[in-house]
């Protein structure tokens, strides 16, 4: 009784969330990819939208798999390995989880699904890192070993970015949080420390005989989805992994298909990277481990798909020279795609299919000249079925061609714009002077404002303010609000910031001010980060943490107290403000609001900064101590 008790509960919650918890990007979204690529061009973008729709309709209702629920009664879902089977395996969870979370608004129960399969996931981690996948499961049960694979936890950790950025982290999963931890598995268990390459599962050792760091699957090198890893986990490195998986691509192209550009499903013997081979045969899985076969015809997607959202050169070399093999052998018609080939080009199977041609579509968005190529395997694959891995596999690269498969905010590029074009910025703009990089005035009339961007202040994602610098101290990159104020009426700075990017060698930096004429040098209130430092009231030391910084006497004196206001909100945006009325001035931070002159109990503050009547507003970036980069972002910018 209590356990159906608690799934009506679930139910409703979950009703309910749908109603709270709407998709910030609904299918369709009518993505433009880097400038240059191209989309199929037989069809029109509503008509590719019905067939993503048709195809994903097909593939939920004969793979994705109710499985029962957990111990508080909320449903399960898998991913079945074929029509009515009982086996999941981690690669197609994953695959699943990212499907479902760019059907969201198309798909009313997207969301429930996408949560009851991470819950799925993690009935059944894996035996050597619980933090990743069991790679096989079968009537419930773990079977021929219970360890993971690397692309299915890769997939998983991916389409938790996703749902991040979908739905938000703040329901009944976590999912930027959940994230990292996948992250962090992946990268403790599954990447090669010294190769930077990714092993085939947590059961390789780093220096086994047979299979070790040197040892990876071409199509695990999931590019677009390490450097994701790298902004959500703050660790760079993971851009160290996909520079060495290019490399040791290159590297096979260089030496071993040098005509044809095709990789192998397997390489060995990459230490150094610049020894990769080959796989031979039987390597893993069968006689053509070192062909161009099952494993490696996902490498034009996930390469192509590199290049499509970031614009990396390395990945588009990487594509172009398959790509122009396959133009002159195919002479540009999907039927001629044969499935798989010896790396010199011979075919090996006398049959075509989806799972060799759809990806090689994706790879063909690159460059207007492979457009009669595209047209073709589009129009081949849009309504084409066969099974769930080939099915998984085309739907993902409909969702490209289609220009529907978005990225996570940090990896999804779009050209820069003036801030001004965004409506949300223009009432702050129009007041304001920009300032870069010490106190030279950059722009300061609001008509100069209407087409200015530059690398260090401009709009991202047509949505962001951005303010990025890389400098010493004293160096600035900020907005200063014309109108001068006192602290009698109600004046206010408010704002959501998101702080993306901050070096190491960076100790503290300001990015919003209450100022004012008397002393430059000498702000009233600064909102900042800090690497680390003691709170003034509390004695309690905090590190990488947000501080109002408060000048305790005018300019006739010195000294501030550092009041610790909330941890780094970790590539989250957090709302932040200033305000003051009534002689009175109010801190804001994220649902805490604090009155400053209550908070310090200082007469003596208040009576030296009482009197001020020219306070105006600042907002962007001031490097106080240290040196090296960084970039914040706001949302939302306003002052009254």
């Amino acid at each position: 009784m209590m356990k159906k008790i608690l799934a009506t509960i679930a139910a409703v919650l979950i009703g309910c969330g749908q109603l709270w918890g709407a998709p910030h990007n609904p299918f369709p979204q009518h993505v433009d990819y880097v400038a240059g690529t191209i989309k199929p061009s037989l069809y029109s973008q509503e008509r590719m939208d019905r067939d993503v729709k048709n195809f994903y309709n097909y593939w939920k209702k004969n793979y994705v798999v109710r499985a029962g629920e957990d111990e508080q009664g909320r449903p399960l879902y898998r991913v079945a390995f074929g029509k009515g089977s009982d086996v999941t395996v981690s690669e197609g969870q994953g695959y699943g989880m990212v499907i479902t979370a760019l059907m969201a608004g198309y798909d009313k129960k997207a969301r429930e699904i996408f949560d009851g399969m991470w819950r799925y996931s993690r009935r059944y981690p894996s035996e050597i890192d619980s933090r990743l996948m069991s790679w096989k499961i079968k009537k419930g049960r773990r079977v021929e070993g219970a360890d993971s694979a690397f692309d299915g936890d890769a997939d998983i950790a991916y389409a938790l970015l996703l749902a991040n950025e979908q739905w938000g982290s703040d329901g009944a999963v976590d999912y930027l949080t959940e994230a990292r931890r996948v992250i962090r598995g992946i990268k403790a268990s599954t990447i090669g420390p010294e190769s930077l390459l990714p092993k085939l599962g947590d059961w390789v050792e780093n220096d086994g005989e047979q299979y070790n760091q040197y040892t990876p699957r071409s199509s695990d090198c999931i590019l677009s989805a390490f450097k994701s890893f790298a902004w959500a986990s703050g660790d760079e490195s993971w851009y160290d992994v996909a520079g060495a998986c290019q490399s040791a691509l290159k590297q096979i192209q260089k030496k071993y298909s040098k005509r044809t550009g095709l990789l192998p499903d397997f390489l060995v013997d990459c230490n150094p990277i610049a020894s990769c081979r080959p796989a031979p045969k039987n390597f893993l899985e069968g006689p053509h481990d070192g062909d161009y076969y099952y494993n490696a015809g996902r490498d034009p997607w996930r390469i192509g798909l590199d290049y499509l959202i970031s614009g990396d050169e390395n990945s588009r070399k990487l594509v172009a020279k398959t790509l122009n093999w396959l133009k002159e052998r195919s002479k540009e018609r999907a039927s001629r795609i044969k499935s798989g080939y010896t790396l010199k080009g011979r075919k090996i199977g006398n049959y075509t299919s989806t799972f060799f041609q759809a990806p090689f579509g994706v790879a063909a968005m690159a460059d207007k000249k492979y457009q009669k190529l595209l047209d073709s395997i589009y129009k081949a694959v849009r309504k084409t079925h066969e099974g769930y891995y080939e099915d998984s596999v085309n739907l993902l690269s409909l969702l490209i061609m289609s220009g529907n498969f978005w990225a996570p905010e940090e990896t999804q590029l779009s050209d820069p714009l003036a801030p001004y074009s965004s409506a949300k910025f223009r009432a702050f703009l129009n007041r304001a002077k920009l300032t870069y990089p010490n106190s030279q005035t950059v722009v300061a009339q609001r008509k100069e404002f209407a087409d200015f961007h530059s690398d260090y202040f401009y709009l991202a994602d047509k949505k962001f303010m951005t303010f990025s610098m890389k400098g010493e101290p004293s160096e600035r990159d900020e907005l200063r609000r014309f109108k001068e104020f006192n602290l009698q009426k109600r004046h206010e700075l408010n704002g959501r910031i998101r702080f993306s990017k901050i070096d190491d060698g960076i100790e503290e930096f300001t990015w919003m001010q209450m100022h004012h004429n008397k002393d430059a040098h000498r702000p009233f209130i600064r909102l900042v980060w800090r690497d680390e430092h003691k709170d003034s009231l509390s004695h309690e030391m905090h590190r990488d943490a947000l501080w109002a910084v408060v000048s305790r006497s005018d300019v006739k004196g010195s000294g501030s107290y550092y009041l610790y206001l909330a941890d780094r909100p970790d590539k989250h945006f957090i709302g932040a403000g200033i305000s003051s009325h009534d002689g009175r001035v109010y801190l804001s931070i994220g649902s805490k609001t604090i009155d400053l002159f209550k908070r310090l109990d200082d007469a003596q503050l208040r009576k030296n900064w009482s009197g001020v009547k020219d306070f105006y507003y600042k907002a962007g970036l001031y490097l106080n101590k240290g040196s090296g980069a960084i970039r914040v972002q706001f949302s939302k910018l306003r002052a009254k």
